[in-house]
């Protein structure tokens, strides 16, 4: 049933709203006094809520006579609230238009719920269509993806292929391009012509190589190019049949024109070009002007025959040291032709090599690029021995690495056997000089033996003692002697000795102390001596010799008047800065001898001439004028410089530098009391009845068995007799019939292993390397000493 278009359901709500109603203001007015405006809104709210919009609207039209049936419960009081202050009135139209608009708003939610419903199956239905045409699209999105999938293989392998097009097509430009400036950029002309020999192209070398421009050769043949005569054209038939023949020529050597005329040798290599049927379509030449090689080779020519006449011995090297080269002047010198020399290797030394030492130097120096100049020795094809001043240095290559050596050598044994003899002649002069006071020391000495000798013998003496002083003055004198003899020799020997290690200060020693007997009493001598390492690489014999002629020199220039000479030796080391100052000298550490005088002194003019040969201020016979030349060459082959200053009046100085070396010199023995001896057997021979007699009592006191001759063909026969009965034989060398050597080599032949000993009183005819090479073990200067003596026949007899 409806009343006013409401439903039983929806009266029976308000009505229950109603009882809500009334039920919750009673409560709460009574608690807090307030009724209407808290109370009545829950449930008019509640209906219009859950009912709409017209159940909400009666709910509130009722609240009026709900509130008038409260004043009915409540009172006058009630009453006067709502009339006079507008309290229920207020209420009552806020209960009005709150459920009016909360049912309003239910009526919205329930018609928006049913447009939902309505477009929920709306949706519904569109989404199954939705669904179903996603699944028509995706079957043809999967068609669509496999034709795309084909397509895009197709597109890859288009794209692959454009691309080897693009780099094919780069590829033959940038070839194209490469072989444009090749062309171009090549040193050598390149000619391209067709098969007629018609020019189609040239490059810009050939155009500079024939001074033209490239363009005014195009369309001409090469013939025009060639001179015109019977030799040029029958030679260019020629070739072009082996052309045409082989495909190729080359070294094709001709000439051809300049634009200006003038004619440019040329070097031609052409090559034929061929299409796959096997038809010449072109043809390549490459030229090269041939003007600086025909240069070179004339000029090279030229230094061959320069090289091939020239009087010096020249050998070209390899980097290794195998001769490459020998010129005519080397094969005649040495006796060798070419063939033998060839590949002989020269450096480094092989071990048996005779020159070892000096060889080592020399490669050791070049091996680092520098220069090596100097005195060899050589063996020719003969055996015999030539000098040689040779100059080694390195040749390199553009980039600098070494890769041939160039000796070249002088042979100057002629000169130096006739600078030794000159040499030998100004000893003898420097002899002559010192003769009066060798004679006058002789003297001296004798007079000391011959006195003390004489006071023994006539028994001038008071005792033992007395006679054992005598007999030791004798033996002082005898040594003196003995060292003076020596001194002599060693001046005045003609054989050089080789170079050694030397100590410098006692080969002054023994030069002043001959030298102080022969100067006028007038000349003082001084010696300083400053140096504790004087070693030196030299000949001893040498170096006697430049101090003995600058002493003699310096005395000579104090005559008449007297003065001071004064000898000195000191260290000096030479820098970087000053090697440039002292001419020919290297850095490193020189000794500097230095002999200086009190005397005349020299004019500038007379210095700038006092090493040259001959050269003197001498008087005539007093002298040659070669003591200061052989001097100045002996300071030079010893690697050293002699200076001189001098002035007028005030002396002069010289100055000899010569290069150190490492102390090698072995110390002195040390004499030792102990007197070697023995009980052997051995012969002596000696064809000076004393020397004979003395030295066997000497043998025999050191308790040897001793059989002496003094006949070296008695001393023969003796040994062949018995040569088992003999120990050693001890033989001087200068006797008559058989000399010490003669005798040696038939003793030798008779007995092998017998020991020798060999005595001489002068060793110029035979070495101590001499007499090994013979066999004989031991060589003794005479006079021999007791100790001496002893020594070396134990030494011989025990073979240490």
């Amino acid at each position: 049933m409806m009343l006013f278009g409401i439903t039983k359901r929806t009266a029976w709500a308000v009505l229950a709203a109603l009882l809500a109603y009334l039920i919750s203001y009673t409560v709460i007015f009574h608690y807090t006094g307030r009724g209407m405006s808290i109370a009545a809104v829950i449930p008019v709210a509640t209906v219009g809520w859950f009912f709409g919009m017209i159940p909400g609207l009666c709910a509130g039209i009722l609240s009026l006579p709900l509130n008038i049936g409260m004043y009915t419960l409540y009172g006058m009081d009630w009453l006067e609230k709502l009339f006079v202050h507008g309290a229920g009135i207020q209420g009552t139209v806020s209960l009005i238009i709150v459920g009016t608009i909360v049912g309003r708003i239910s009526d919205v939610r329930t018609q928006l719920n049913k447009h939902r419903e309505q477009l929920n199956g709306l949706v519904k239905k569109r989404t199954a269509a939705l669904t179903l045409a996603n699944e028509q699209l995706k079957a043809r999105e999967q068609e669509l993806r496999a034709i795309n999938q084909q397509l895009m293989a197709s597109e890859q392998q288009l794209r692959a292929g454009n691309q080897q097009l693009i780099t094919s097509e780069s590829e033959l430009r940038n070839s194209k391009e490469f072989l444009e400036k090749v062309f171009e950029a090549t040193a050598d002309g390149i000619m391209v012509t067709d098969s007629r020999g018609r020019i189609l192209k040239i490059n810009r070398a050939l155009a500079q190589m024939l001074r033209c421009e490239a363009h005014e050769l195009q369309g001409k043949y090469t013939a025009e190019l060639t001179p015109e005569n019977d030799v040029l054209i029958k030679k260019r038939q020629e070739v072009f049949e082996e052309l045409f023949e082989k495909g190729y020529i080359e070294h094709w050597e001709t000439e051809w024109y300049r634009k200006d005329g003038t004619l440019c040798p040329v070097e031609i290599n052409i090559t034929l070009q061929k299409d796959p049927e096997g038809n010449v379509t072109s043809a390549v030449g490459a030229i090269r002007d041939s003007s600086e090689r025909k240069q070179a080779e004339k000029e090279l020519i030229r230094l061959g025959s320069a090289v091939g006449q020239a009087s010096e011995l020249i050998k070209i090297l390899d980097a290794d040291g195998t001769i490459q080269y020998i010129n005519p002047a080397a094969e005649k010198t040495m006796g060798y032709s070419q063939e033998e020399l060839l590949g002989r290797k020269v450096f480094p030394p092989q071990q048996d090599s005779p020159d070892k030492l000096l060889n080592l130097e020399i490669w050791q120096t070049i091996k680092q690029g520098k220069l090596w100049s100097g005195h060899q020795r050589n063996v020719k094809k003969d055996g015999t021995i030539i000098e040689l001043e040779s100059t080694v240095s390195p040749i390199r290559d553009a980039e600098g690495k070494i890769i041939n050596y160039l000796a070249v050598s002088r042979d100057v044994t002629n000169e130096l056997k006739l600078e030794r003899q000159l040499r030998q002649t100004q000893k003898m002069e420097a002899i002559g000089t010192l003769a009066g006071g060798i004679a006058h020391d002789f003297n001296n000495i004798l007079a000391a033996i011959l006195g003390y000798a004489e006071m023994v013998y006539y028994g001038k003496s008071t005792g033992a003692s007395d006679i054992h002083n005598y007999l030791k003055k004798i033996l002082d004198a005898g040594n003196r002697a003995k060292d003076l003899v020596n001194q002599i020799l060693t001046f005045s020997r003609q054989r050089e000795q080789e170079h050694k290690p030397v100590k410098t200060s006692p080969l002054i020693k023994e030069a002043l102390k001959l030298l102080r007997s022969t100067l006028p009493a007038n000349i003082g001598i001084t010696q300083s001596i400053n140096t504790s390492a004087d070693t030196i690489f030299a000949d001893p014999t040498q170096i006697h010799q430049i101090i003995m002629n600058l002493c003699t020199n310096a005395a000579y220039a104090m005559r008449p008047g007297g003065g001071t000479l004064a000898v000195s030796l000191e260290d000096v080391y030479i820098d970087a800065d000053s090697e440039n100052q002292v001419p020919d000298v290297s850095a490193g550490e020189y000794l500097v001898l230095s002999v200086s005088d009190t005397g005349s002194g020299m004019e500038p003019a007379v210095i700038e001439r006092i090493f040259d040969p001959f050269f003197t201020t001498k008087e005539a016979g007093e002298g040659t004028g070669m003591g200061l030349s052989v001097v100045h060459g002996i300071v030079k082959t010893h690697g050293g410089v002699i200076t001189v200053e001098s002035s007028p009046e005030k002396g002069s100085t010289f100055k000899v530098l010569l290069p150190k070396i490492e102390d090698q010199v072995s110390a002195e023995p040390v004499a030792t009391t102990h007197v070697p001896r023995g009980n052997e057997r051995i012969l002596f021979v000696d064809d000076e009845e004393a020397l004979m007699e003395i030295t066997k009592i000497m043998l025999t006191a050191l308790g040897y068995d001793v059989i002496a001759r003094t006949s070296s063909i008695e001393a023969l026969e003796a040994f062949r007799a018995g040569p088992d009965k003999f120990d050693l034989v001890i033989t001087d060398q200068a006797m008559p019939n058989l000399t010490g050597i003669e005798l040696s080599k038939e003793l030798i032949q008779l007995r092998p292993d017998i020991p020798i000993i060999l005595c001489t009183g002068f060793s110029e005819t035979v070495s101590p390397e001499k007499a090994q090479t013979l066999g004989i073990r031991e060589l003794i200067l005479k006079p021999i000493s007791r100790d001496q003596l002893a020594i070396t026949v134990r030494k011989v007899l025990t073979k240490e």
